[in-house]
């Protein structure tokens, strides 16, 4: 099960069990949101019981790694990490055509670069499976690197780290030229230096 099945069979869950609570109390639906609210946690409780999973995504850890480096992956789940076997692009706006596609023989990773209408950008989107490490270098500030510099100050200022992949919005996005975010059994590093934002987001939530 996926972590996209598991939220709408926990939605389903949640909406029936909140039904009857409220109506075994003789509450209409208008009426007192606190209890309302309580009868909804624990009828979320109920389904993550009942269903023996947790709902949470894997979560992106960046560990420094050395003076000027660091190393972005995802948690580890103690899992094996499935391979990556590419990436299945669908629904591109209009003036949008994939123009290189990669994939890694060892199948830890895999890239499409797709082309925009403004033939000075582009948008690339690199697939990684969950403990394939990405190292990054960080840039020399006046020729030097602070030794208490913290890697994720350095990469808040060019990457919208998120959660999951129901953050990915156009306001989000604005917050940086890159984007980084875990799905159920990989995760996505994303440039998008110059493009539309909402392409961006139309385009991504296509991507498996």
């Amino acid at each position: 099960m996926t972590n996209h099945e598991f939220d709408r069979l926990l939605e389903t869950a949640c909406a029936r069990e909140n039904q009857a609570e409220t109506a075994a109390a003789g509450l209409a639906v208008r009426r007192s949101c606190g209890l309302l609210r309580t009868a909804v946690i624990a009828a979320v409780c109920a389904a993550l019981l009942a269903l023996g999973v947790a709902a949470a995504w894997p979560r992106l850890e960046l560990a420094r790694t050395g003076r000027d480096t660091f190393t972005l992956k995802a948690e580890d789940t103690g899992e094996a990490a499935p391979a990556v076997t590419g990436i299945e692009v669908s629904g591109l706006p209009e003036g949008y055509a994939i123009v290189e596609s990669h994939s890694d023989p060892g199948d830890r990773w895999a890239a499409v670069t797709i082309a925009t209408p403004d033939p000075d950008a582009e948008l690339k989107v690199t697939k990684y499976a969950l403990d394939c490490g990405q190292g990054y270098k960080i840039e020399k500030v006046g020729g030097t690197v602070p030794a208490d510099l913290d890697p994720v100050e350095q990469v808040m200022e060019e990457y919208v780290v998120l959660d999951s992949p129901d953050g990915l919005t156009p306001e989000a996005l604005q917050q940086g030229s890159t984007v980084v975010y875990p799905a159920a059994d990989c995760y996505y590093v994303v440039d998008y230096v110059g493009v539309d934002l909402e392409d961006v987001c139309t385009i991504l939530a296509g991507i498996q």
